[in-house]
């Protein structure tokens, strides 16, 4: 899975997830289809990141202590207006954005994966 704009490198996420020591939700995935997936950079190990510019944070990483550098890049689940959590009629409707993960396969060091409940409406017109 490719992440744009965050980080290219398949060993720099690796990386990441190593440090992971868990995965904090500041609201409940039970009603959602999938969550982005982001790499930030912050600089704490733990604690609280800010939600996007353009999209509402439904969790983030925090690391362990074994984590190095000044600059931490932390993974956050986010979701944008247009998702199909806020506009079923939207654009994702019968889609999903590239970075897009079920959150209930999501675990700390695990990236996640797509599921049917990812696909949506396009694995129902599919099916």
């Amino acid at each position: 899975m490719e992440f744009k704009g965050d980080t290219d490198d398949k060993q720099d996420v690796a990386e990441i997830l190593r440090c992971e020591q868990c995965i904090l939700w500041k609201e409940s995935f039970d009603d959602l289809d999938y969550v982005r997936i982001a790499f930030v950079p912050h600089r704490n190990r733990k604690g609280p990141i800010r939600s996007p510019r353009n999209g509402r944070l439904i969790g983030y990483a925090e690391h362990d202590d074994g984590a190095l550098g000044p600059h931490h890049m932390r993974r956050i689940f986010w979701l944008k207006p247009c998702d199909r959590d806020s506009d079923p009629t939207g654009p994702y409707a019968v889609n999903y954005p590239d970075e897009a993960v079920d959150p209930r396969t999501v675990t700390a060091g695990v990236i996640g994966r797509r599921t049917d409940r990812v696909w949506g409406a396009l694995n129902r017109v599919i099916a």
